[in-house]
């Protein structure tokens, strides 16, 4: 990796509580099947975000959901809590089907920044191989949010918001787990 990004290892919070750096970019993905961390989805830990991004910085939140079923609670409260929190955002996704669980990633703007605003048109050629959606290729889900919930440190609701994608996760992995140690695969 290149020397010019700094990864920090600690609780997430407590650096954004304490670093004196300002950022270009924060990006969340840490999104399991099972879980998810109650503490950064919320009014507060999105103002402590904003706190440390520059005038221009950009927040990324990678969450899996399903927008047009009752999965899309939890996605729908981080967007709401994002809005309370004075970020301009939008929401990505790869495809157009909102009703079924696909991954979803916020774009999260301090200075009102909106990415269907931008140019994609130019890409380097690096990226060619890689195949990397180009612009026409992303879905921006112009969605609203007053469906879900303003996510707050004193009321920790993603364990109950999340539950049943958890579960949908436990169920489409069920075949794959059982298939793979059928195989002889070990999980450690």
């Amino acid at each position: 990796m290149t020397d010019k990004v700094n990864v920090i290892t600690d609780d997430f919070r407590h650096t954004i509580r304490t670093t004196k750096t300002k950022y270009d970019i924060i990006a969340i993905d840490i999104s399991a099947g099972e879980t998810q961390p109650n503490n950064l989805y919320t009014l507060e830990a999105f103002q402590d975000m904003k706190s440390v991004l520059k005038s221009d910085g950009v927040l990324f939140i990678h969450y899996p959901s399903a927008y047009n079923s009752s999965m899309g609670t939890a996605l729908k409260s981080i967007g709401r809590t994002l809005k309370e929190a004075g970020y301009t955002i939008d929401l990505l996704n790869t495809t157009s089907q909102f009703d079924i669980l696909q991954e979803y990633v916020y774009f999260a703007s301090v200075d009102g920044t909106r990415l269907s605003n931008l140019d994609f048109s130019r890409r380097d050629t690096f990226a060619l191989p890689y195949k990397f959606p180009t612009f026409e290729g992303v879905v921006f889900a112009k969605m609203k949010f007053d469906k879900g919930f303003v996510l707050t440190d004193d009321k920790p609701m993603m364990d109950i918001l999340h539950s049943e994608l958890a579960t949908s996760y436990r169920v489409q992995m069920q075949p794959i787990i059982k298939s793979a140690l059928n195989e002889g695969i070990r999980f450690h």
